[in-house]
């Protein structure tokens, strides 16, 4: 008398094509185990067929469960994999198969063969397989802002604590956990099923928001602009992700911004003069958006700086002639505007306003006083 009767996963008699069906019930283990006892209760109701039930078409799974019972023989990928284990993962990933996607893991009642059925259909084939049919469960849990714990369900738990010190469910694991990190934006130092994330791999614009400080909205518009994202894209921020390494750059340099005053006080100058040098295309915000304020580099305006400082010379005493960069009067200096700042007979001059206020760089009179192509160099 065969005996595959007692494992969990068998649920059919293949030569009877009749399903197992439970025989008694007992809370007490002693009666329980009493097989004498508990078959002279039941003995009318399996003379009578009581127990019977229909017919049943066995499937691939209950084959090959059968086969490897009777044969030890495994011809799929399986059989690098203990029985158990085995097992156990077809169902599990058969249930969240099945599972609709609106119901939660826990209310969900899915039919134990045809999880069973559908989820051997993937893992007979091996990893890549097995890779499609988690994709697809990502894909739509990622549309529908669904984090990963319950995109999975009880694969998911199952893997991360029940089976978590069993090495033969390592391998379903590691792909478990690749397919969360090409999806979800997990943080290095968080644990997922069992090991610690050592790098990020995706920001989402959320993520990178809390991470930088910049608010979402600014974010979104510096990642859409350099390409992160499509124009229109209306997933929610949360769900909108990017690769981290490639973007780290930018989310540092976004980090940096200052507003337009921010920079006039790093580089030592007044409002007016940095907002000639804007309007007159000198200094280049990072975004072209109206309502972002923090979008000016310190950078370059120092670069500016140094730019000016290189093609300075000495400027008469009494300064006659020389004009401020902001087209208007200050304490000890004046300046041109950005179309000079280029030409070769510019002239700049090294002089702080008398305040300590003000681009230190001045223009030539010989630019100022005629047009660009009149004035000698």
């Amino acid at each position: 008398m065969r005996g595959h009767w007692q494992l969990r996963e068998v649920t059919i008699c293949l030569r009877h094509r009749h399903p197992l069906v439970p025989l008694w019930e007992e809370h007490d283990p002693v009666k329980r185990l009493d097989i004498q006892f508990q078959l002279g209760r039941i003995s009318d109701r399996i003379l009578d067929g009581a127990l019977r039930q229909p017919e049943l078409a066995p499937s691939a799974y209950d084959v090959w469960l059968d086969h490897r019972l009777e044969t030890g023989e495994d011809p799929t990928w399986l059989s690098r994999h203990t029985l158990y284990a085995a097992t156990a993962f077809c169902r599990l990933l058969g249930i969240e198969l099945l599972r609709p996607r609106n119901i939660g893991y826990r209310q969900a009642e899915v039919d134990l063969r045809a999880a069973q059925a559908a989820g051997f259909e993937y893992a007979r084939q091996g990893e890549a397989a097995i890779r499609q049919a988690l994709d697809e469960l990502a894909v739509t849990a990622s549309r529908a802002a669904v984090e990963a714990p319950s995109a999975f369900g009880w694969l998911f738990v199952k893997l991360s604590h029940d089976y978590r010190d069993l090495p033969e469910f390592d391998i379903f694991r590691d792909i478990l956990r690749e397919v969360i990190l090409s999806v979800w934006p997990v943080a290095p130092g968080e644990f997922l099923l069992g090991r610690e994330v050592s790098e990020r791999r995706l920001h989402s614009v959320r993520t990178a928001s809390l991470e930088t400080g910049v608010g979402e909205v600014a974010l979104d518009q510096f990642l859409t602009e350099a390409g992160a994202f499509a124009p229109g894209d209306d997933r929610p921020r949360r769900r909108r992700t990017f690769p981290a390494n490639i973007y780290a750059p930018l989310l540092a340099e976004v980090a940096s911004l200052v507003t337009a005053i921010g920079l006039a006080q790093a580089m030592g100058a007044t409002k007016g003069e940095v907002e000639a040098l804007i309007r007159g295309g000198v200094l280049k915000a990072r975004t072209q958006s109206t309502s972002i304020k923090l979008k000016w580099r310190i950078q370059d305006g120092l670069a500016l700086n140094a730019e000016l400082q290189a093609l300075s010379v000495p400027i008469p005493p009494d300064g006659q002639g020389w004009e401020r960069l902001a087209g208007g009067e200050r304490p000890g200096a004046h300046a041109g505007r950005r179309h000079h700042l280029g030409h070769p007979c510019g002239r700049f001059a090294d002089r702080s306003g008398r305040d300590g206020r003000g681009l230190s760089r001045v223009l030539g009179p010989e630019v100022i006083g005629g047009s660009m192509a009149e004035s000698p160099c």
